[in-house]
C-alpha cells in the first residue's frame, strides 16, 4: 500500500476473511526514506524473502530488507543516478544482486546493489520509460515500454542493442509490460484501454497488408473490455490457469479474462475445458 512517500506492508494471513470497511488494517512494516512525492513501482525479490525495491518519484531507487525486522523501517540501500522520476523496478531472478530501473529521464539502468553506481545505463526512449521486466526464463533478456507506445526487448550481453521493438496500432502511452510466467517468448503490455499480448517467436513472419493494419506480426491478441485507461495487470501464477490475466482500469473496475480459446491451444497442447474461467 502506497501512502505519500511511504510503503505500508500488510500480511495477508492476518486477514483470513475479507475485512469489513470499518476494520483497521494492521501494518506489519512501514517503509520510509523517500523525500517527497509518490511512487508506484515495487518489486519483491523472487528468491530473497523480505527484500523489496521501489521506484521513487524523488529520482531514487530504495531497497529494504523486512525479513529481519518489522515496524518503521528506513531504506537499507539508496541508489542514485536517475535525473527524473523512477517509474518501475524489477529484479533479475537469476541473480541475488541485479536490479533494473526505468525513469522519466528516458533511461534504463542496471544495478549491482552491492555498489552505489549503476553497472550499465542506456537511453531507452526519447520520452519516459514506464515499465521494465526481466524475462523469467533468461538472465539476459529485458522488456521495457515507453511513453511513445513502444515495447522494446533488450539483451544485456550487448548493452544498448534492441533485440526487437514493436508498437500497438494506436501508439498510445504504454504503461506496463509483463512476461508470461510460462512461455519465454510471450509477453503482454497495456496502453490506453487495451492490453496487448505479443509473441516474439512470430517476429519476421510475413503477414498480409490487411493484417498489418491490425498490428505487427508479434501481436496475437487484444483485450478491449475496459472503458478507461488500463492502469495495471497481472498474469495468473498457476500453470493450471496460465492464460488468465487480471487487469484494473482508471474507472476502478477489475476484469479477469483470458485469450480466445482459438488462440491459446497453439501454445498449450492440452488445454483443460475448465481452464481459466472468466469472471
Amino acid at each position: 500500500v502506497s501512502t505519500q512517500s511511504t510503503w505500508e506492508i500488510l500480511k495477508l494471513n492476518d486477514y483470513p476473511n475479507v475485512p469489513k470497511k470499518s476494520t483497521p488494517l494492521r501494518t506489519y512494516s512501514r517503509l520510509t526514506g523517500h523525500r517527497s512525492g509518490d511512487g508506484y513501482g515495487l518489486a519483491f525479490h523472487p528468491n530473497k524473502p523480505g527484500s523489496i525495491a521501489d521506484a521513487g518519484y524523488d529520482n531514487y531507487v530504495r531497497i529494504w530488507d523486512i525479513q529481519t525486522r518489522s515496524g518503521d523501517h528506513s531504506a537499507d540501500i539508496t541508489l542514485s543516478g536517475h535525473t527524473n522520476k523512477v517509474e518501475d523496478v524489477d529484479w533479475n531472478r537469476f541473480s541475488d544482486y541485479e536490479l533494473a530501473s526505468v525513469s522519466d529521464d528516458g533511461t534504463m539502468k542496471l544495478w549491482d546493489i552491492r555498489n552505489k553506481k549503476p553497472a550499465h545505463s542506456l537511453v531507452a526512449s526519447k520520452s519516459e520509460v514506464n515499465s521494465v521486466a526481466f524475462n523469467p526464463f533468461s538472465a539476459h533478456i529485458i522488456a521495457t515500454c515507453t511513453g511513445e507506445g513502444v515495447v522494446d526487448i533488450w539483451d544485456t550481453r550487448s548493452i544498448g542493442r534492441r533485440v526487437n521493438s514493436f508498437a500497438s496500432p494506436i501508439r498510445a502511452d504504454a504503461l506496463s509490460v509483463q512476461w508470461s510466467p510460462f512461455n519465454d517468448t510471450v509477453l503482454a503490455s497495456s496502453s490506453s484501454n487495451y492490453i496487448w499480448i505479443w509473441d516474439l517467436a512470430r517476429s519476421g513472419m510475413e503477414i498480409s497488408e490487411e493484417d498489418k493494419e491490425d498490428g505487427p506480426p508479434e501481436l496475437i491478441f487484444k483485450h478491449s473490455g475496459h472503458n478507461m485507461r488500463v492502469e495495471d495487470f497481472s498474469w495468473h501464477p498457476s500453470p493450471e490457469r496460465k492464460w488468465l490475466i487480471s487487469s484494473v482500469a482508471a474507472d476502478y473496475t477489475t476484469q479477469i479474462w483470458k485469450m480466445s480459446d482459438k488462440i491459446y491451444p497453439e501454445y498449450d497442447t492440452s488445454p483443460k475445458k475448465d481452464d481459466m474461467d472468466t469472471t
